[in-house]
């Protein structure tokens, strides 16, 4: 079996409104599961350089996860370009990239309809992840994609702790979904 030969990891951004619930809840947990990203997250209408919230950090330290260093950033042309994918949690999401950077709406996608739409990824000979990632992309024709209401993964900002719990454990399930698509590719990198 060829190896892959080792290049940059696909740099992934998750988006959500704040950029303090739902973008970092999936960055950290993918974070603490796979090395085989570049992960960053950002929101649709972040107050720059704020820590996560309370409600935040208490959903994640339920599941043994933290990030002391976490501050929100607002979404711009510059962050989104340098990216290979931008995971939204909500159609508002993909629609406010369609609408204000109209240029990388071809890689922006929510989580759930990446997850039912990408199929396995595997490593093909001489070319890396984040090619393999990139093309598999391209195919999906993500400007174009009608978004449904199946798609969303509730704002919890206006709620309590058992709110955010429970979107902790839905992207918690939906992360463990996102990685096992990549599972062949980890047993051939190793």
């Amino acid at each position: 079996m060829t190896k892959p030969p080792t290049a940059e990891k696909p740099k992934l951004m998750f988006l959500c409104t704040g950029n303090a619930a739902r973008s970092v809840m999936a960055t950290v947990i993918t974070r603490s599961r796979s090395d085989l990203f570049e992960l960053s997250g950002a929101g649709t209408h972040a107050i720059e350089n704020c820590p996560m919230g309370n409600y935040t950090r208490k959903a994640l330290a339920s599941i043994g996860l933290e990030d002391r260093t976490h501050r929100s950033r607002q979404l711009n042309p510059y962050s989104a370009d340098e990216v290979d994918l931008i995971i939204a949690m909500a159609n508002d999401h993909v629609q406010y990239v369609r609408r204000n950077m109209a240029e990388v709406a071809y890689k922006t996608v929510t989580f759930k309809r990446l997850i039912q739409d990408l199929g396995e990824v595997k490593a093909k000979e001489n070319a890396s992840l984040r090619e393999a990632l990139k093309s598999r992309i391209a195919e999906m024709s993500l400007a174009e994609v009608q978004l449904e209401s199946w798609e969303e993964i509730g704002d919890p900002g206006a709620g309590d702790q058992p709110i955010f719990m429970s979107s902790l454990e839905e992207i918690d399930a939906l992360v463990d979904r996102f990685l096992a698509l990549f599972a062949t590719y980890r047993l051939e990198r190793c």
